[in-house]
């Protein structure tokens, strides 16, 4: 499901803790769907061709004709091979009593499928933007702002199923519920036109909605895939230091801004900024002090910087960056910054640190704040 939703690093987290159940290597069935799962996982065309056709041949010997015809439909969908190989392997399934639509169901064909059909895509990091098969959709498509709108609400409620008097009370404050019900449907109508133009999926692919809720279904969306991306690296942080560092990384360069940026002043859409804020802040803390355990001095004194960016009254980064520059030999800007941090201090009352020793390294011990004179 996690593949499904396109969010691998999840999938890939399961499959590495269904490895660890006691019987999974035992289990020639299991330890085949392992690695049909962690194929699905990586992005390595040859990786993911090696372990399926180690999981095919594990089928093989388990006589599972069904799971092998899967597995070779799949590797020849991934391929582009779509002559004999294909044709025989589909035939099989058909024999078997697989349906065309099986492939909709959450699994390897799934996966394997996923490259032919139309896709969309929502940014909302430093900005709305809806991508269509990779291709941004202009301003011109939107016959609706409402329309507009109902997706950017369905985002920052995290795409679950939101009843309809709900939404049509954000997009239409104060107005009579019983005219909101008919405009919202038109918004809906408008909204998965844009989706899908040539209506080549089932309305409810993109969209998913009955007379009660609607929710988002197979939509991927950035903020979503930043969240997912950073809870994994984090939680791989805690765990072993490792690869921890390129993991953390990775995560924080998908925060391309803050969310729906264009909407500061939409209530509906502050709980899933301020979410998104704080875990791109842990994610910088974290990093900083990833490159001070690699000794790297440049990427710690981004990362900190990053951090006053997001909170300028951060005392424990302010003395940290402060420290770490005095130990670099960079004086001029230590000393710059240490004013600046007595400034931000000041503003919200709280007794500044001296400006540290010379000796001392960008660790600076902890002290209780002074929060407030009074």
């Amino acid at each position: 499901m996690a593949l499904a939703d396109e969010r691998p690093e999840i999938a890939a987290e399961a499959a590495r803790q269904a490895a660890g159940e006691p019987g999974a290597q035992a289990c020639r069935q299991v330890f085949a769907e392992l690695l049909e799962l962690e194929a699905m996982c990586t992005r390595e065309t040859r990786v993911r061709d090696r372990l399926l056709e180690d999981a095919q041949a594990m089928w093989t010997s388990a006589r599972r004709p069904l799971a092998v015809a899967r597995v070779a439909a799949a590797r020849a969908l991934l391929s582009g091979d779509g002559g004999p190989r294909l044709r025989e392997a589909v035939g099989l399934l058909r024999q078997l009593g697989v349906r065309e639509r099986a492939a909709d169901a959450a699994g390897l064909l799934n996966r394997a499928t996923a490259p032919l059909r139309p896709s969309a895509a929502v940014q909302v990091l430093g900005g709305f933007r809806v991508l269509r098969d990779g291709t941004p959709v202009g301003p011109e498509e939107w016959q609706s702002k409402k329309a507009r709108d109902l997706l950017k609400l369905l985002v920052a409620r995290r795409g679950l199923p939101t009843p309809r008097e709900v939404v049509a009370q954000a997009l239409w404050p104060g107005e009579d519920p019983a005219r909101c019900a008919n405009r919202l449907s038109v918004a809906l109508s408008i909204l998965r036109m844009v989706l899908d133009p040539e209506r080549r999926l089932p309305q409810d692919h993109f969209i998913a909605a009955d007379k009660h809720v609607i929710a988002l279904a197979r939509l991927r969306v950035d903020v979503r895939d930043f969240l997912g991306a950073a809870r994994h690296a984090l939680a791989a942080a805690g765990r072993s230091g490792g690869d921890a560092y390129a993991t953390l990384a990775d995560a924080e360069r998908l925060y391309r801004g803050d969310v729906l940026e264009d909407e500061p002043y939409a209530e509906w859409a502050v709980a899933l900024r301020e979410e998104a804020q704080a875990v791109h802040s842990e994610l910088l803390a974290r990093l900083a002090t990833a490159a001070a355990e690699r000794r790297d001095h440049h990427a710690e004194v981004h990362y900190r910087l990053r951090l006053l960016e997001r909170d300028p009254y951060d005392e424990e980064t302010h003395l940290a960056l402060i420290a770490l520059l005095a130990a670099a030999g960079r004086h001029g800007e230590a000393r710059r910054r240490h004013l600046l941090y007595v400034e931000r201090m000041a503003e919200i009352d709280v007794e500044p640190a001296p400006f540290p020793h010379p000796d001392r390294r960008a660790a600076i011990p902890a002290r209780p704040a002074q929060r407030g004179r009074d």
